[in-house]
């Protein structure tokens, strides 16, 4: 799985995330990915994040709850946190 999306400590230079997901039960799935963070050419930390999404009937919305971590380069925790987040399907 390839993902796009923002974080507040975040400077202008930020790599694409890259993961995998896992069908859990049901509607239920997993998923996890890593994407690096940058100042310049330097990479400043990596940022893990893990979540579980919960798909609707129609398939046109889910929530999700996670937890992200900021690791350096020897996969020490630098900062950590929880986050949750719902989307709708678009339709043009």
């Amino acid at each position: 799985m390839h993902t796009e999306d923002t974080f507040p400590l975040s400077g202008p230079y930020r790599t694409t995330g890259a993961g995998t997901w896992k069908k859990l039960a049901g509607r239920e799935y997993r998923y996890g990915n890593i994407h690096y963070e940058f100042e310049g050419r330097t990479v400043l930390f990596r940022i893990r994040m893990r979540s579980v999404l919960s798909l609707s009937r129609d398939g046109n919305f889910f929530t999700e709850n996670g937890r992200f971590e900021g690791l350096d380069s020897n996969d020490n925790t630098l900062f950590g946190g929880c986050y949750s987040g719902t989307a709708n399907r678009l339709i043009f």
